[in-house]
């Protein structure tokens, strides 16, 4: 029984030093019935390698089926072929084996199945907003698809793109700027690794695809029109007015179209109507005061040039006022000085404030002596009587100033000189004024 189990150890030992030690060859790249593919022109290099093990008292060598010829690695566990184009292939690996007590030579083999292909991309072509529409084409004519376009191609396919403009997003029409401003141009952006760079300024443009478009996204940058709109606002008319635009003239509401991020100058010109001056006074937008002044655009925006209308009351250029008195022709002495003028032709003067100054020891002092409605056209001053002569009375000053209510502006100082009688200046008037002043 003991003979027999030491017989038993001894094959086992010699059968698990047969397998510990036997030869083989494995193939461990590529896989087998894989696909390797071309990320980069037409062609790739291969490199096969295999594990091996060689049993004790053997000499060894390899070779290798590739391309349908036979060759001997220069290297003991792979192969680098270069030039490899789209097929599929088989190739092998022989470990030859030389028994150096037999002198017998014996081989191991193992072969692989694989295919080469040219590598495929995701690729996206959108436009800078939401949605829309791209044109796209892959090796043709490229044609209209919904944006963002997400699509395959393969390595040295040409992938046409072309950008659609005149397309309505978010209230505003999209252009692709070539030519319609000078600045923020329209062009294609990429995106690869995450990070965005310039491609072309062509609207419709090409490229091949390589191995940096995987996952990348080609842009149009369309640029939006803003519509601005200018007006004017005047207060108690219903006129519009004329508005200056880059240097010219128009009527107003104007509403011109402005690639964003371009800039356009707008002036607001002084208005006259119905003895109306109406003076720029600010923008609506931004209360700037600057006239003319240039805007960049970003949005649609409705701009209006607000005005403040003062009255032109003046005996002076068209003499719309006339303001005259009853001190001479004919001169009645010891009389009351009496005012007269014309009613103002805006129906918004809608009062009149009577001014005096009294020139007395040298020093004019002026007062305001009365308000007066809209439709009065004279007044009489009962504190002041015409003198008799200019060496029996001193110098007085009358001014009638308009008062436009819509603004609650008045006419500028303007007065016409009598002489009353010095006595009567001497007395205290009804002021709610002392200031003293130089009329304009």
């Amino acid at each position: 029984m003991k003979t027999k189990l030491q017989l038993f150890c001894i094959l086992s030992i010699l059968l698990l030093s047969s397998q510990i030690f036997a030869s083989d060859v494995s193939i461990t790249s590529p896989n087998n019935n894989g696909t390797l593919y071309i990320t980069s022109g037409t062609t790739r290099s291969i490199t096969m390698e295999w594990d091996y093990s060689v049993s004790p008292g053997y000499t060894w060598y390899f070779k290798v089926y590739r391309l349908g010829s036979w060759v001997t690695p220069s290297e003991a566990d792979k192969i680098t072929v270069d030039n490899i184009s789209s097929g599929s292939y088989t190739w092998k690996v022989r470990l030859y084996l030389y028994n150096q007590e037999t002198y017998n030579t014996t081989y191991e083999q193992d072969e692989v199945t694989f295919n080469v292909a040219p590598a495929t991309y995701s690729i996206t072509a959108q436009n800078n907003f939401s949605g829309g529409q791209i044109k796209v084409g892959v090796n043709g004519t490229a044609i209209t698809k919904t944006s963002p376009y997400v699509f395959s191609a393969t390595i040295n396919n040409i992938v046409n793109l072309e950008a659609i403009e005149n397309q309505s997003n978010g209230g505003y029409n999209w252009i692709w700027n070539d030519l319609e401003a000078p600045l923020n141009k329209s062009d294609w952006g990429k995106r690869e690794d995450n990070n965005w760079g310039h491609f072309n300024y062509n609207q419709a443009t090409n490229f091949t695809v390589n191995s940096t478009d995987e996952n990348a996204i080609y842009q149009a940058n369309l640029r939006k029109v803003c519509n601005l709109t200018f007006t004017n606002s005047f207060n108690g008319i219903s006129s519009t007015g004329s508005i200056k635009v880059n240097g010219t003239t128009v009527s107003a509401p104007a509403t011109y179209q402005v690639v964003d991020q371009n800039t356009i100058t707008v002036e607001a010109p002084t208005y006259t109507e119905s003895n109306i001056k109406y003076t720029f006074s600010h923008w609506s937008d931004d209360n700037s005061t600057t006239n003319p002044r240039t805007i960049t655009a970003n949005s649609h925006a409705s701009i209006s040039a607000v005005f403040i209308g003062t009255p032109i009351f003046t005996n002076y250029y068209d003499n719309n006022r006339n303001l005259h008195t009853n001190t001479y022709n004919p001169r009645f002495p010891n009389q009351p000085i009496t005012l007269y003028w014309y009613q103002h032709e805006s129906s918004n003067v809608t009062s009149y404030r009577i001014r005096r100054g009294a020139n007395i020891n040298g020093t004019t002092t002026w007062s305001t002596i009365a308000t007066v409605s809209g439709g009065t056209t004279s007044y009489t001053d009962n504190d002041f009587l015409i003198a008799a002569s200019k060496s029996t009375g001193s110098i007085v000053m009358y001014d009638v100033k308009a008062y436009y209510s819509p603004d609650q502006t008045e006419s500028v100082n303007e007065a016409i000189t009598v002489y009353g009688n010095t006595s009567v200046v001497e007395k205290t008037a009804n002021t709610d004024s002392t200031s003293t002043e130089l009329p304009a």
